[in-house]
C-alpha cells in the first residue's frame, strides 16, 4: 500500500502544481451582461421596486455593479481564505450602509458644545461614586 501510495505521489504533486498554477476561475471576469443578469436576478429576490430607465434604478445598478467587481474580485483570487457572495445590502451606498450599522459614540454630534461639557462632566461625577474595589468575598 505505501508502495502504490508512492507511485501515486509523482503524478499528485505534478496535478497540484497545475492546480495551483492554472489563472483565475473561469467565473471571473463576468462581462457587463451577466451584471446586468445578476442584478435583475437580485431586484427579484430581494423585492426592489426600482423602476428600469429612473435615476433610482441607475444609481442602485451602479452601486449594485461597484460591489459586484469588488464580489468578483476576492472570489477570483487564487488563494483566498474566504468568498464574497450578493446579499441584501449589495445595491447601498456607503452612507446608507454606515446608517445601518447603528450608534457610534465616537461620531461628531451636532448637539451644541455645551451638551459635550455637560455629558463629560456627567461621566467624571458616575466615576467618582463607582467604588474603587469590589470584594466578591460574600457570595
Amino acid at each position: 500500500m505505501v508502495a502504490t501510495f508512492m507511485a501515486m505521489l509523482p503524478a499528485l504533486l505534478a496535478f497540484s502544481a497545475l492546480a495551483s498554477a492554472a489563472p483565475e476561475d473561469a467565473s471571473c471576469g463576468k462581462s457587463s451582461t451577466d451584471k446586468e443578469k445578476a442584478f435583475d436576478l437580485f431586484i427579484q429576490e430581494h423585492q426592489r421596486n426600482f423602476t428600469k430607465g429612473t435615476e433610482e434604478y441607475s444609481r442602485r445598478q451602479a452601486l449594485f455593479f461597484q460591489h459586484f467587481e469588488r464580489i468578483q474580485g476576492q472570489n477570483c483570487k487564487i488563494k483566498q481564505r474566504w468568498s464574497a457572495a450578493v446579499n441584501r445590502f449589495s445595491d447601498r451606498a456607503p452612507e446608507e450602509l454606515a446608517a445601518m450599522r447603528g450608534y457610534n459614540r465616537h461620531a461628531k454630534s451636532d448637539a451644541p458644545v455645551f451638551m459635550d461639557n455637560f455629558m463629560s462632566s456627567m461621566d467624571v461625577e458616575l466615576e467618582a461614586s463607582l467604588p474603587r474595589e469590589v470584594s466578591w468575598k460574600n457570595l
